[in-house]
């Protein structure tokens, strides 16, 4: 398993393990996570670990045993947040007025729920065949998503599960 993290201005002096970083400062935190994740696949879709871990630069504010999680994982998508939360497709009522649908629409349009489950923070585990049960075609459109929507990393916040779980 390898542990991706995204990380802005944050300490992380916790990590452990084989970890690839991306340090955001230099960019200014554009993309947030999600473009982050998105580059990594994109790097390693040849070469993915059987496991990914995607996590935030200070991932204890959603997971506070993160650790313990980790230790305990049998396999399979795991949501790393002790906040799941649900939105529709207009984000509420976590975060109104984003344009979902408008998203799903030019991006990914294999997706056709209207509500959406998620872990607070777009923190998970995922098998290296649910990443590459999409195209790199997939990827890279998701990737340029990031500088053509600015809402990208919060609309994306609540398509992980779907995405995670499609076949293309």
């Amino acid at each position: 398993m390898v542990i991706v993290v995204c990380r802005y201005n944050e300490d992380i002096s916790w990590l452990r393990g084989e970890c690839v970083v991306y340090d955001k400062k230099a960019m200014g935190n554009v993309g947030r996570e999600s473009e982050t994740f998105v580059q990594y696949i994109l790097h390693y879709y040849e070469k993915l670990p059987d496991y990914v871990t995607f996590l935030q630069g200070n991932p204890f504010d959603h997971c506070p045993d993160l650790w313990d999680r980790l230790e305990e994982y049998n396999g399979g998508i795991e949501v790393l947040s002790n906040k799941i939360v649900a939105d529709d497709i207009n984000g509420c009522p976590n975060h109104c007025g984003l344009p979902i649908q408008a998203y799903i629409d030019k991006y990914i349009p294999q997706i056709k729920q209207n509500k959406f489950v998620f872990g607070a923070g777009a923190q998970y585990v995922v098998p290296k065949e649910n990443i590459l049960s999409k195209p790199k075609a997939f990827w890279k459109k998701l990737h340029k998503s990031h500088w053509e929507d600015e809402k990208a990393p919060w609309i994306l916040e609540r398509l992980w599960p779907p995405i995670w779980n499609m076949t293309i």
